[in-house]
């Protein structure tokens, strides 16, 4: 039983230690982005930050581009050694919408 748990224990540390996670970081405040989407074009792939804003992103590793977007702040377009020479930390600018005038109207 013993070494039943101690091989269970080595397999999931090997399989810890091959993933490779990100974490996304508002450029302003350096607080977490939760949920924040990854996303590749060919192949298609796909990941989402979670409530820590950190995401597993070793299946990237082989792809030229990576997009990250989250509502309400600007897309960065991005590879996984850029990402690797950052040391796997992304920080997100919020975006802006000007108004030039807004009109709001009602009728009974």
């Amino acid at each position: 039983m013993k070494k039943l748990f101690l091989l269970l224990l080595w397999m999931g540390v090997t399989v810890v230690a091959h993933s490779q996670t990100i974490t996304i970081y508002d450029e302003y405040d350096g607080k977490p982005l939760p949920y924040a989407n990854l996303l590749t074009e060919n192949p298609n792939i796909y990941a989402e930050t979670n409530s820590q804003g950190k995401a597993d992103i070793s299946s990237f590793k082989n792809t030229k581009s990576i997009y990250i977007r989250l509502l309400g702040y600007k897309t960065k377009l991005t590879n996984y050694s850029k990402l690797q020479a950052n040391n796997f930390n992304v920080y997100l600018s919020a975006s802006s919408l000007n108004l030039d005038e807004l009109v709001v109207s009602g009728t009974r």
